[in-house]
């Protein structure tokens, strides 16, 4: 019997996408990266403007290999479907360098369902280089940023005393520890150079049985103490008049739709849960087939799922409540933004996948059984599909009175 391969980087995934295409395929994982920098050494050689990095088989990475290369022949249909990013691109990229695949399909999709997959099939791209020179630039500054860094740290912690993780530091830690330092010069400058410690004067009012506070402009120093006490006898003396109550109506659109970095914050604010387990339960959602793309820095939601997001609130709130879907972003209005994945979003908005449903869905088969064992993977599924239907509900109207 012919069959088609697929690769991509999760074992879960791998095998969620497998349910979906059945028996005519054959889907394998890479578990992350198969060549990298070598743990032990520096890795980098360097020609005047020239930088090398020397790439080395990762100790998972001959297993992964030898069980495709049995499955695939000459004629295999092979489909390199890791993700649609810096790190995806190189591992499709090593992949077909390590397999010496002359004859093979990139494809890419933002969420594991099966339209989404079947789409992606029928329309393969070419390996995007760009994405995969980006990598390599950025895995080597990793390594030239971070190896010398992370030395320096670790014998810092041992003359403490203190355990390592053996990590270490890169690209982006090194600069915010720089900065971390920074600040914690500035706070003790601070402290062994207090300014001068400074009032403001407040009154407290009560007109007709309402109480508010009223304060003056300005703020004084102990050697303005005259003043203050002259403004304070000021207030003491007279009465205060409330010439003009001006109703203020008011109207607050909904947050924008969660991207990577507002999905951990809201997170952390909301459930005290970390940013990296904060992303290993989206991973999880993601390779599962319930949510898209974990990782993004767009607002956009494609009209598509807008439609859907309306249906949801007409059902469930009434036509007063929903909002005009064209709100949605659908070109991200973001600056900087790569804009290749939508918002963070619910895969499907069907019955069985409602917030209030979706746990009895976990619980019908074995393969979402986890997600019922750890509450955590519920409580960021209402967040991301609650954040996602909001996007077309009406604004909020108040009228505060200033």
């Amino acid at each position: 019997m012919s069959y088609s391969v697929l690769i991509v980087e999760s074992p879960e995934k791998a095998r969620a996408i497998f349910s979906m295409l059945g028996s005519g395929w054959k889907v394998f994982a890479t578990r992350g990266h198969i060549r990298d920098l070598p743990e032990k050494q520096y890795g980098i050689t360097q020609k005047d403007d020239d930088f090398q990095g020397k790439l080395v088989l990762k100790p998972h990475a001959k297993e992964v290999l030898q069980a495709i290369r049995q499955a695939i022949t000459p004629d295999t249909p092979v489909y390199l479907a890791t993700d649609d990013d810096f790190e995806g691109e190189r591992i499709a990229h090593d992949v077909a360098i390590a397999l010496k695949l002359r004859d093979y399909k990139r494809i890419a999709f933002s969420e594991i369902s099966e339209s989404a997959i079947l789409e992606a099939i029928q329309n393969p791209r070419p390996l995007d280089i760009a994405k995969l020179n980006a990598q390599k630039a950025r895995r080597l500054i990793d390594r030239i940023t971070g190896y010398p860094g992370s030395h320096a740290i670790k014998k810092d912690f041992e003359q403490l005393g203190l355990p390592y993780d053996p990590q270490g530091i890169g690209r982006s830690i090194a600069p915010a520890l720089k900065l971390l330092c920074e600040v914690e010069e500035a706070k003790q400058e601070f402290e062994d150079n207090p300014p001068e410690e400074a009032k403001m004067i407040r009154a407290k009012y009560n007109v007709d049985g309402l109480e508010f506070v009223g304060m003056l402009s300005g703020a004084y120093t102990a050697n303005m103490y005259l003043e203050m006490e002259e403004k304070c006898n000021l207030l003491s003396r007279n009465k205060a008049v409330v010439s003009k109550v001006k109703p203020n109506s008011t109207h607050k659109a909904p947050p924008k739709p969660l991207t990577t970095s507002s999905y951990q914050y809201g997170m952390f604010y909301l459930y005290g849960i970390k940013p990296k387990e904060a992303m290993q339960i989206a991973q999880t959602l993601y390779n599962l087939g319930f949510i898209s793309y974990p990782r993004t820095d767009s607002h956009r939601v494609p009209q598509e799922k807008a439609i859907t997001y309306m249906d949801y609130i007409l059902q469930h709130f009434g036509e007063e409540y929903c909002h005009d879907v064209t709100r949605c972003y659908e070109k991200d209005i973001s600056e900087g933004a790569q804009n290749a994945h939508p918002a963070l979003l619910p895969t499907k908005v069907i019955p069985t996948h409602y917030p209030n449903a979706i746990f009895d869905f976990w619980g019908k088969y074995e393969r979402f059984r986890k997600l019922r064992e750890n509450d955590k993977f519920l409580k960021a599924y209402h967040f991301i599909f609650y954040r996602a239907m909001i996007q077309v509900q009406a604004v909020l109207k108040g009228w505060p009175n200033t």
